[in-house]
């Protein structure tokens, strides 16, 4: 029995051995850092992992060295790896060579819970007759490998509006995710269901498309395809194309728009974007939108 429970044990070490220690950075080539850590230590290239700078303090009264630690990156791609180093993506001017990093597989953190808060806003001018407002906030309960999202929001036109409470759920995997939502609201006349979809492919953190889909009822139909180029740092660009069947797809709009995502911190990002709308060569007007994460 005893064998067994240190065999068990010895396992576990081994399984976190990424994050145990600390480890070397050979070389700087841009945002391009090569580490000491490799396959043999777990990593595997299109991992995800946290990246720490170690620090050494020395006690001030009785002078015996205190190690520390402080997130460089979250979210950081391995691009390669061999048996022995690989190479993380990581674009932060503090990272030189010889330093002491430690080095945490995403996918620990991601069995535990995880929860955020999402809102987003937009608004569009052709002319007078033509406005649409969308607002919308949400909450994100997010497991490993599927979230549950609830949340409300309101869309309206010059003429109409739907204000509406959703539940829904996501899949999600490394490279892809998947929502639907239903809504359930009001409008001017009645209670109505909505829907909504999106659809994501590429890392969430990398370069990734997003294509989103809503029915509000009474009013019409609304559709996105939006590009993150998925720089790493504090600031990546994001074009966005969209379409608006409002009030009706006979009269329906295309919207072009550009922006970037800028993160504040490691919990909070915000993408502002801004751009032209048109119904054709002699209808244009502009296009605003701004969306945000926060996440606990």
């Amino acid at each position: 029995m005893k064998f067994i429970f240190l065999f068990v044990l010895l396992t576990i070490s081994f399984s976190s051995a990424v994050s145990a220690e600390g480890y070397y950075v050979l070389k700087v080539d841009g945002a391009r850092v090569y580490v000491d850590c490799g396959m043999a230590h777990g990593l595997r290239e299109g991992d995800s992992v946290n990246v720490y700078k170690i620090d050494y303090t020395p006690h001030p009264i009785d002078g015996r060295t205190i190690r520390s630690r402080m997130l460089l990156d979250h979210s950081v791609p391995v691009l390669s790896a061999t048996e022995e180093t690989s190479v993380l993506l990581i674009a932060d001017a503090r990272v030189q060579e010889g330093m002491e990093l430690e080095i945490e597989k995403e996918e620990t953190a991601a069995r535990k819970v995880k929860s955020g808060i999402n809102f987003s806003a937009e608004h569009s001018s052709i002319d007078s007759d033509d406005d649409f407002t969308f607002m919308e906030a949400g909450y994100r309960h997010e497991f490993e490998s599927y979230a549950v999202l609830m949340g409300a929001g309101g869309a309206e036109d010059a003429a109409k509006r739907y204000y509406y409470g959703y539940a829904g759920s996501k899949y999600i995997s490394e490279h892809f995710s998947l929502a639907g939502k239903l809504l359930v609201g009001v409008t001017d006349e009645e209670t109505k269901l909505g829907a909504g979809a999106e659809l994501r492919g590429g890392r969430k953190r990398a370069a990734h498309l997003l294509a989103a889909y809503r029915y509000y009822p009474s009013l019409g139909s609304h559709g996105s395809l939006s590009m993150d180029a998925g720089f790493p740092g504090r600031v990546s660009p994001v074009l966005k194309i969209a379409w608006a069947g409002i009030p009706d797809v006979d009269d329906s709009a295309m919207f072009f728009t550009a922006g970037c995502r800028i993160k504040i911190s490691d919990s909070f990002s915000l993408t502002p974007m801004a751009g032209i709308g048109a119904r054709d060569a002699d209808n244009t007007g502009l296009a605003l939108n701004l969306s945000g994460e926060i996440y606990f």
